[in-house]
C-alpha cells in the first residue's frame, strides 16, 4: 500500500516552504501528495524536481464549479469544463501524476433539487469523450468521486458511479472511493467496496469529521480487511481539512479547527494507517 496526503491539509501548501514539507512527508513514510492547484502560474516544473528530490510523487485533485459543470444546458459552460480538464492533463503531465481525482462529472454545488436527468448523464458522457481523446495513451488515471447529496445530485454512490464510467467506456476512467462520502450515503461499506474491486483506482481516507484518521466513528480496521479481500494495493490518500482559512473552507464546510495543526493531521493518520498488520507490507 501507498500513502498520500491530500494538500488541503495545509491552509496553503505551495507558501515558499514546500521542500521543508516535501521532506517531513517522506519521513513520515507518505509517497504522494495529492495537489489543489489554485494556481496555474506556479512553477510547476520546478516543483516537480522538488518533489523528486525528497521522493514524492504529486497527483491532483479538483472539483469542477459550476463555470465548468458538464451537466450545464449552455454548451460554452460544458466546454470550458472540458478545457479546464484538459488544463489538468497537461499538468498532469508536466508533473507526471498517476492519478486527477475529484468531482469532475459535473458541477459541486450545482443542484437541481431531482435525480439526474438522461440528458444530464448524457451531456457529461459526451463531454468525457473529448477528455479521453485529449488523454491519448497518457498514464494518468482519470478517478471520479462519488459525493453526498449536498455537492451533486449526479454520482452520489459508487452504483451510480459505477453505471457512468461503464457507459463512457475506457480503461482511463476509475472509481475514486471516498470513505467520507461512503459514510454519507452508501448503506453497506462491504458491498461497495466488494462490488467496485475491479474499478477502483484511488482511495481518499477521510473521517466522519474530516478531521485526524483514527479519531472518528469510521471502522477502518474492517475496511482495509475488505481491501485486503480484492487485492488493491495501490493510493490511499489521507484527504483531511484543518484550517478555516483554506481557500475550500467555504465549501468543504471547515468552520472550525479539526486538530492543534497540519502536522498533527499528517502525522497522527499515517501512524494510524499503518498499524494495521496487512497495510504497507
Amino acid at each position: 500500500m501507498k500513502y498520500g496526503l491530500h494538500s488541503l491539509v495545509y491552509p496553503n501548501f505551495l507558501d515558499g516552504r514546500e521542500e521543508q514539507k516535501f521532506s517531513y512527508l517522506k519521513d513520515l513514510g507518505y509517497d504522494y501528495l495529492e495537489l489543489i492547484p489554485y494556481d496555474f502560474d506556479v512553477d510547476f516544473k520546478l516543483l516537480r524536481t522538488k518533489a523528486d528530490d525528497h521522493g514524492i510523487k504529486i497527483n491532483l485533485g479538483w472539483s469542477l464549479g459550476p463555470e465548468h459543470n458538464l451537466t450545464s444546458e449552455d454548451t460554452k459552460v460544458r466546454q470550458q469544463g472540458v478545457d479546464f480538464l484538459k488544463k489538468l492533463i497537461d499538468l498532469s503531465s508536466i508533473l507526471g501524476s498517476e492519478v486527477i481525482s475529484g468531482l469532475n462529472y459535473s458541477g459541486c454545488g450545482c443542484l437541481t433539487g431531482k435525480p439526474p436527468t438522461e440528458l444530464e448523464i448524457h451531456r457529461s458522457i459526451d463531454s468525457y469523450v473529448e477528455v479521453i481523446d485529449y488523454l491519448g495513451d497518457s498514464e494518468t488515471l482519470i478517478c471520479l468521486e462519488p459525493s453526498t447529496r449536498e455537492d451533486s445530485h449526479m454520482l452520489n454512490t459508487a452504483r451510480d458511479a459505477l453505471e457512468f464510467i461503464s457507459q463512457i467506456d475506457s480503461p482511463k476512467v476509475k472509481l475514486c472511493l471516498d470513505t467520507y462520502q461512503m459514510i454519507r450515503e452508501e448503506a453497506s461499506i462491504e458491498d461497495v467496496v466488494l462490488a467496485t474491486k475491479d474499478d477502483i483506482g484511488y482511495i481518499h481516507a477521510s473521517e466522519n469529521h474530516r478531521g485526524v484518521i483514527g479519531k472518528g466513528l469510521f471502522n477502518w480496521e474492517f475496511f482495509f480487511y475488505l481491501l485486503d479481500m480484492t487485492g488493491y494495493d495501490s493510493i490511499v490518500t489521507v484527504e483531511s481539512f484543518f484550517s478555516s482559512e483554506s481557500p475550500t473552507a467555504f465549501r468543504s464546510k471547515t468552520w472550525r479547527s479539526l486538530a492543534f495543526s497540519p502536522e498533527q493531521v499528517a502525522s497522527e493518520s499515517i501512524s494510524f494507517l499503518k498499524s494495521f498488520p496487512k497495510i504497507g507490507v
